[in-house]
């Protein structure tokens, strides 16, 4: 029994680990960029928004989260939304962007 806990521990920690290094490469690749793109507003929006549709999944689904989104259809992709998120976690950020139909 003891074994299989550890294994699990392991497992949890590599998964948490690969996440974590996938956010640091992303950010490492991205921020310099973004920096770069400070004069154009409508640049660094699409580029946000790219980050969170490749780095949110990337990170949520390597760290072993499924997120359920419930009534998805009802979120209207044309129209203003409000996103209330309570911040439990650190990639709540990176869930929200990839979720959100525009920028």
């Amino acid at each position: 029994m003891n074994n299989v806990s550890f294994a699990l521990k392991l497992t949890s920690f590599i998964r948490f680990s690969l996440g974590f290094l996938i956010i640091i490469v992303s950010a490492l690749v991205y921020m310099p960029l973004m920096l770069l793109m400070i004069p154009f507003r409508g640049i660094r929006i699409r580029m946000g928004n790219l980050y969170g549709k490749v780095a949110g999944p990337a990170a949520i689904y390597t760290i072993g989260m499924r997120p359920k989104i419930l009534n998805r259809e009802r979120i209207p992709n044309h129209y203003p939304a409000i996103y209330i998120s309570n911040h439990s976690c650190a990639l709540d950020p990176l869930i929200a962007i990839w979720l959100c139909p525009i920028g």
